[in-house]
């Protein structure tokens, strides 16, 4: 069974600082702040427990350590996260599965990452028309040694040898994107953790 994600009290301290979190590193202008309906996240003890949990410390111990938590977007095709879950009624304690496989949101949770390139809002996509929200996954992240890249190179499969992930250097700075864009290329390296639905 995987780790369940429960909501989070809006007063809590951990809803406090994910939030801060999430608005802080909002950085599109051309988009407006999104307003957060809910947060849900894995309790301590079901998630150190889990296989993905263990394989990830396994991974974090042959770098140097170094981890993040950041932003994933993904494609959803059901209610998962909003009130009433699957069946669209009420407010639920927990996030409610689907099994659709298309479900991109529903297979992370349930069978953790495999891992390829996203760029959190960008691609907190709803295959249902009719939804009016968004969600976006809180993953802890083995960054490790990063390897910062200027140039464009979507057929890389991994960072050079001695680095661990792949950032790109921002316009800014001389680079090529636009946000923060941070890639890994090891399923053991990034947890889904949190969920966090928002309106925008």
């Amino acid at each position: 069974m995987p780790p369940q994600l429960y909501r989070l009290d809006k007063n809590s301290p951990d809803y406090k600082e994910l939030e801060k979190g999430f608005l802080a590193s909002w950085e599109h202008p051309n988009k407006r702040i999104p307003i957060i309906q809910s947060i849900y996240r894995t309790r301590g003890s079901e998630l150190q427990n889990s296989y993905r949990m263990k394989r990830w410390n396994k991974h974090k111990d042959t770098t140097n350590g170094e981890y993040d938590y950041l932003w994933h977007g993904t494609r959803r095709c059901c209610y998962a996260g909003e009130p009433g879950g699957l069946r669209g009624q009420g407010q639920d304690e927990h996030v409610r599965w689907c099994n659709q496989p298309t479900c991109g949101l529903c297979g992370i949770l349930k069978k953790s990452f495999q891992v390829s390139k996203s760029e959190a809002d960008n691609f907190a996509n709803n295959a249902l028309t009719n939804s009016k929200v968004k969600v976006i996954l809180i993953c802890s992240v083995v960054t490790g040694r990063v390897q910062y890249l200027r140039n464009s190179c979507s057929n890389r499969l991994a960072p050079d040898p001695g680095f661990d992930s792949v950032e790109g250097v921002l316009i800014a700075d001389g680079g090529l994107v636009n946000y923060p864009e941070m890639v890994v290329y090891r399923d053991d390296a990034i947890v889904p953790m949190g969920l966090i639905v928002y309106y925008r």
